[in-house]
């Protein structure tokens, strides 16, 4: 019994300082940011050996600065590929809309591509040669350190671009 009264008395201490914590953040007494999805500025995403279509909005921080620590939203377009390639970081990934294909290594294999919807999340370590694609209009968030660098193995067609 005791312990359940001590465990509640925890929670309840933890919600309270979060709601606190709160507070603050929205008063603007702390360093937080928010920013709403109708604000985020759309640009084209398009790497060297990538091909065109897909845009890039930043959500927090400078991806391109060295150990800052980003967020950026990728609007990928239907049926478009994702050649293998790698970052410099560990990249997490968290699939908002529609379908995100994903396999490892360095050669593109259409039969071991996986499948992931809205609210999965995956980790990719740096260095990790991955590729994939989406299955119709498809959004992702990725959240690393910076710099976020792209290293592209086996390039699109000169065709796709």
């Amino acid at each position: 019994m005791f312990r359940s009264i001590l465990l509640l008395t925890t929670i309840l201490f933890a919600v309270g300082s979060f709601a606190q914590e709160a507070q603050g953040q929205v008063s603007g007494s702390s360093p937080h940011s928010f920013i709403s999805a109708s604000e985020l500025e759309w640009n084209p995403f398009e790497p060297e050996g990538f091909p065109l279509g897909a845009r890039i909005a930043v959500v927090h921080g400078d991806p391109g600065r060295e150990g800052e620590p980003y967020t950026v939203r990728v609007s990928i377009p239907g049926d478009y590929e994702i050649p293998p390639h790698w970052h410099s970081g560990d990249e997490t990934l968290t699939v908002l809309s529609g379908t995100f294909l994903l396999a490892m290594g360095e050669r593109r294999d259409e039969a071991r591509l996986d499948a992931f919807r809205a609210g999965d999340v995956l980790f990719i370590p740096a260095e990790h040669p991955h590729f994939g694609g989406a299955k119709g209009p498809t959004l992702v968030q990725l959240h690393g350190i910076g710099p976020f660098t792209t290293t592209v193995i086996e390039p699109v067609a000169a065709s796709a671009r």
